[in-house]
């Protein structure tokens, strides 16, 4: 009996898989409010963003996502158009050994850190485009990331040698506090501020070299239906501080006294961006309890040097509950925040007109009504208790195909002029547009 020896299997070839896609958002975007007549109302905007990869095999990727915006309407010139690469990367897949990967990965990239959508302390890597508080984007910047995966637990280790700048609001933009009348002491002097502000950008300052060597690791495990997160980053401030340039006419004098001399203060008012160290050390946890889903999260930032001019060490909180009641046909998720925050600073130094401060006791509600596959409905409001201000927002969004898809929505702000979110009282806002993925 003779038996054949089996031919050895063929060697596949290494798969190549390249993918682009085309995403486009076309939105007009309108303000009820007239603030001055060099702050705009009506906004036609567009924003794009192409997306490719290349695959080969299991081992290698790359990936090229660049990003535009136009708003032509605008009355800010650093707003009307802007480019970027969020994404532009290589990555090497390695496996280490039995359920162990590493994943090398260069070029431009943007990290999103923790849990929680919307109040997130711990993301705080990436510079952003705060050109529009509420939708802020983040700016991609060439790194260095290295992960571990072993399944059940994940160690990423990043390293950012030159960290993009943040980028403010133009100068005619209405998320300016512009109407605020909040007096600013001085080395002694006090400077009273024209009920109408207007403003100029200075050149922006540099503190420790916070723009250079920004490093950071997380650690992310899953344990018992529990998923842990541990982070910390060392480098420049998301939010950059700012240091304001006032001159002004002398309208009193109090020699010995506190303070010694009042001034009245010519618009426009200058503004100095500085960027400056922080130390970040936060942790996450995700946990379901009974038909509950529950995040937790929370954080500990502290600037590397102390000056009058920079934020002081600040704790962080938020607790996130969220269910989602389901149907045949439809769903509804609740979602409720409630967050805290703590200082070293005096309360007597502290801005109450910060955007950030809504959250220093804040209390919010999400829903997520979907009634047909096609439709979908958010409604959202914050809920400010430390100040009482106050931020509702609603919108809706119609699938019309798989390309195409309408959505309409609208925001209201509320509070007193001196509360973070009653600044922008005058901002209140209605949108609708298309989105085009193809």
């Amino acid at each position: 009996m003779v038996v054949e020896e089996a031919p050895p299997p063929e060697k596949k070839s290494t798969e190549i898989k390249w993918s682009r896609g085309l995403n486009l958002d076309v939105q007009g975007l309108y303000y009820p409010d007239k603030l001055s007549p060099t702050v705009g109302q009506a906004h036609g905007i567009v924003n794009g963003e192409i997306n490719t990869s290349l695959k080969v095999g299991r081992g290698f990727l790359a990936k090229f996502r660049p990003t535009g915006h136009w708003d032509p309407a605008n009355k800010s010139e650093s707003e009307q158009y802007w480019a970027d690469v969020p994404e532009g990367y290589v990555q090497a897949r390695v496996p280490l050994g039995t359920g162990v990967t590493s994943y090398t990965q260069i070029g431009f990239n943007t990290f999103t850190w923790g849990v929680i959508d919307g109040y997130n302390p711990v993301d705080v890597v990436s510079a952003r485009r705060y050109h529009d508080p509420l939708r802020s984007e983040k700016l991609g910047a060439f790194s260095l990331v290295e992960k571990l995966d072993f399944n059940s637990f994940l160690i990423e280790g990043i390293f950012i040698p030159w960290q993009r700048q943040s980028r403010l609001p133009g100068t005619n933009s209405r998320w300016l506090p512009r109407e605020l009348s909040r007096d600013q002491t001085i080395d002694n002097t006090l400077f009273r501020l024209p009920a109408a502000h207007t403003f100029y950008f200075r050149d922006h300052q540099e503190f420790d070299n916070a723009l250079s060597s920004n490093y950071g690791a997380r650690l992310g495990a899953k344990l018992l239906g529990i998923d842990f997160g541990f982070y910390y980053f060392n480098g420049a401030s998301a939010v950059p501080a700012t240091n304001l340039r006032l001159t002004g006419s002398v309208s009193a004098l109090f020699p010995g006294q506190s303070p010694d001399v009042i001034i009245d203060a010519d618009a426009p008012i200058g503004i100095r961006p500085i960027f400056y160290r922080n130390q970040m050390f936060g942790a996450s946890l995700v946990f379901p309890v009974w038909e509950l889903l529950v995040r937790l999260e929370g954080a500990q930032t502290k600037p590397d040097r102390k000056a009058a001019s920079l934020p002081v060490k600040t704790t962080e909180s938020v607790l996130e509950l969220e269910h989602t009641f389901s149907g045949e046909k439809q769903s509804l998720a609740v979602i409720a925040l409630v967050t805290y925050s703590d200082t070293e600073d005096p309360e007597n130094q502290r801005s109450s007109t910060s955007f950030s401060r809504m959250f220093d006791r804040g209390v919010a509600l999400g829903l997520r009504y979907q009634p047909l596959e096609t439709l979908s409905a958010e409604a959202f409001a914050v809920f400010d208790t430390r100040y009482g201000s106050m931020l509702q927002k609603l919108e809706s969004t119609l699938t019309l195909n798989d390309m195409w898809k309408a959505y309409a929505g609208g925001e209201i702000f509320s509070g007193k002029i001196t509360t973070p979110i009653g600044v922008y009282r005058k901002n209140d806002r209605v949108w609708a547009g298309v989105k085009l993925a193809l």
